[in-house]
């Protein structure tokens, strides 16, 4: 089984597969849904899953997690990102293309510094991707050997969130054999004999009363 690892996969990634698998007329995928989103994606011997379900946090911020200071994700204008811009060598495009509402202090003070600087299109989104992939495949490897290291267990094999990973370990490790791991409803629920002497209780205290 080869995964395939994408930050915020069911949000956006993963339209991409699926419209390249419908185009294409290949493998039907198997689906795991999640209300509208797809948690993973399976077509033959490749699943994919999103590692935003392991590591919940902007992609940029992960180097500083991990302690790979040499990695630095980078900025891309993605709003300017459209066909007519393709061939596109000049001024940087205005900070609007940024999303400046989720920009930080110091991406604002980066970008002032290379606002009239030159940018050019193609250079500029092949570097941002190389770099954004180097940082997902290196820092997915650490937290992923860690893991190991622990635990013996490898999350992006055995699991989808990180949730069912720690779920895992427990089963694997801290349960004894034949343990439920969830208590059936049925069985939490209280018993007739248990209602009914609730409602005896109430009359018995009026007649009491009387």
């Amino acid at each position: 089984m080869t995964v395939a690892v994408a930050h915020n996969f069911k949000g956006y990634d993963r339209l991409l597969i699926l419209q390249m698998l419908h185009k294409h007329s290949l493998a039907q995928p198997e689906v795991i849904m999640n209300g509208g989103k797809a948690m993973t994606i399976t077509v033959g011997t490749v699943k994919f899953i999103d590692s935003l379900n392991f590591l919940p946090m902007a992609s940029r911020d992960m180097p500083k997690t991990f302690g790979l200071q040499e990695l630095k994700k980078g900025y891309f204008p993605h709003h300017f990102n459209r066909p007519e811009n393709e061939e596109y060598v000049g001024s940087y495009p205005p900070d609007t293309d940024y999303d400046p509402d989720g920009m930080s202090v110091s991406e604002r003070e980066w970008y002032e510094q290379h606002r009239h600087d030159v940018f050019d299109f193609r250079q500029e989104i092949l570097a941002y991707c190389k770099s954004d992939v180097d940082v997902l495949r290196r820092c997915c490897g650490v937290f992923r050997e860690i893991f190991l290291m622990d635990t013996g267990i490898d999350p992006f094999v055995k699991s989808l969130t990180l949730a069912s990973a720690c779920s895992h370990v427990l089963r694997t490790h801290y349960l004894k054999k034949d343990t439920l791991v969830v208590i059936p409803q049925v069985l939490m629920q209280e018993s007739k004999p248990g209602r009914d002497w609730h409602r005896f209780q109430p009359r018995q205290q009026s007649n009491k009363a009387l």
